[in-house]
């Protein structure tokens, strides 16, 4: 009796193994009670394995989401995804590529290995900007871990090691768009708030510090110096924001 007790709880778990193994993904993610500020198009394949052909995250359009779920980080209590999104040769679009691990039981999740790279536009249509900037150029982040505690209104960071570099960084400026070369950033995490910490070298000889629960909420000290061979157009834009003190440096609060 006990034998067969045995074999039916196996034969029981092997049914419900195979029916996870196959359920289609789109039975289930379009049976969640979705945030507001996400949207799904097109999902197929499992919940092992699936795609997303596009998703609209916080008015930010993502394509070609791939994700692949460990069935062993189930087994304590959490999500493991390693993420893939868009293509790495479209530099226009959001690429990503990483790991994310989201607990089941807290509002915790955690990140590693992960590369993020978006528009500058992008970024600099959500930043707290004291003024209108049009510019072209990729932005990379890479995280080596960052862990960050979700609630229903914030999500505040806990911890974060990577760095950003803006390449090819350009601004459009009346006369035409102004080469920028490279900027890099160090980004890390305070009190709950996100801190970016850019320093030179750099084109417009500038460092400074920001800080916030997010982009919009962001608060930047930083100083600059531009040179003379950059377009009045930018030395303008220079001197809105303040007059150089005698190291030839403008300091900057906003």
């Amino acid at each position: 009796m006990t034998r067969k007790v045995v074999w039916g709880l196996i034969g029981t778990l092997f049914f419900v193994v195979c029916l996870l193994a196959t359920l289609p993904a789109k039975q289930l993610v379009y049976r969640l009670d979705l945030p507001a500020n996400l949207q799904l198009f097109g999902v197929s394949g499992t919940i092992w394995q699936g795609k997303i052909q596009r998703a609209n995250v916080v008015h930010t359009e993502l394509t070609s989401v791939r994700w692949s779920l460990s069935p062993w980080r189930l087994l304590t209590g959490k999500v493991g995804l390693e993420l893939h999104v868009g293509n790495i040769r479209e530099t226009n679009q959001v690429y990503l590529k990483g790991n994310a691990v989201m607990s089941l039981f807290k509002q915790h999740l955690a990140l590693s290995d992960m590369t993020i790279r978006m528009p500058a536009q992008t970024i600099l249509n959500r930043a707290n900007l004291p003024m209108k900037v049009l510019a072209k150029g990729p932005v990379e982040v890479k995280l080596a871990d960052a862990s960050v505690q979700m609630n229903a209104t914030q999500v505040l960071c806990e911890a974060i090691s990577g760095t950003g570099q803006w390449r090819n960084a350009q601004v459009l400026a009346p006369s035409g768009l102004v080469e920028m070369g490279t900027f890099n950033a160090t980004l890390g995490c305070t009190d709950h708030n996100l801190t970016i910490d850019v320093a030179e070298p750099n084109a417009l000889n500038l460092s400074f510090v920001a800080s916030g629960r997010d982009l919009q909420s962001l608060r930047v000290n930083g100083r600059f110096n531009i040179p003379a061979d950059m377009p009045n157009e930018i030395k303008a834009v220079g001197r809105f924001l303040g007059q150089p003190g005698n190291d030839g440096y403008t300091q900057f609060t906003w």
